[in-house]
């Protein structure tokens, strides 16, 4: 229901010609197809076409939802890259202190032993 009237908006060309609206409006369906397409909306890029073809606003609100989407897919990449690097740059100390732990708890438990032995 919600999906449907936004596209409607759009569709229309959006509540009002001002540049704040038709952002917000194009985040709303941003947050949408990044939860449902391609899964729960096969249609998506036919009913962005369809709108395209109904006017100049309707084609700016379309590019609008492609820009911010390519730019929150961007910003997760870089995120996921940045992550990356980070685990890359600690997980060999991070290894080498459990390394650590282990083989004094071996070495407790091997004292433990050898004083249970005797």
């Amino acid at each position: 229901m919600f999906k449907e009237n936004a596209m409607k908006l759009l569709a229309a060309g959006g509540i009002s010609d001002e540049s704040h609206m038709k952002d917000a409006l194009s985040r709303v369906i941003v947050e949408m197809v990044k939860r449902e397409w391609p899964q729960q909306w096969p249609g998506l890029l036919a009913e962005l076409s369809d709108a395209c073809a109904c006017g100049e606003i309707q084609t700016e609100l379309v590019l609008l939802v492609f820009l911010r989407l390519v730019e929150d897919v961007a910003l997760l990449q870089v995120i996921y890259a940045n992550l990356t690097a980070h685990i890359l740059h600690f997980y060999p100390k991070i290894k080498n202190r459990q390394e650590k732990q282990e083989n004094n708890k071996n070495k407790q438990y091997l004292f433990f032993n050898k004083g249970v032995l005797r």
